[in-house]
């Protein structure tokens, strides 16, 4: 099943910008964006048909297919990413069932926990990741989840 053919033009890049508000958040949260947690984000797009979410897989694809698109228009866009993860929750909300619409924000916060442990150590040892794990939290209340 397409999703694609659910939302409208702009509805779909809003999806598409979701793993990259997501990837901005955790790795920009400490003020330096590391190359390990550039590549856990190519990883994770790269592996989208592994992702139980099938809006996920239809979402990181589209990203990882057309990068050269999606992130010039990410970087035009003038939403900041609290107010960005708060539409795509309302967006799937509004347009999904909930089950669907929980396992795509799911899927996002499962990217965001990869890019989390894909961090680097710090100069004396492991790195204390408490930041990146409070946003990752942040997105979760953005998004709307549902806690268990």
């Amino acid at each position: 099943m397409s999703y694609r053919n659910q939302f409208t033009a702009s509805e779909w890049q809003t999806l598409q910008f979701a793993p990259l508000w997501i990837f901005n958040l955790i790795a920009g949260v400490d003020g330096k964006v590391e190359r390990k947690e550039v590549v856990m984000l190519a990883k994770e797009l790269a592996e989208a048909p592994l992702y139980k979410s099938d809006l996920a897989k239809e979402v990181f694809m589209s990203v990882g297919l057309d990068f050269g698109t999606v992130w010039p228009a990410y970087q035009r866009d003038g939403r900041g990413i609290v107010d960005g993860l708060r539409e795509v929750g309302e967006l799937v909300d509004s347009k999904l069932s909930s089950d669907t619409a929980e396992r795509f924000k799911r899927a996002l916060i499962f990217l965001g926990n990869q890019i989390l442990e894909g961090s680097g150590r710090g100069l004396f040892g492991r790195k204390d990741k408490s930041k990146e794990k409070a946003a990752l939290v942040l997105a979760a209340i953005a998004l709307g989840i549902q806690p268990d």
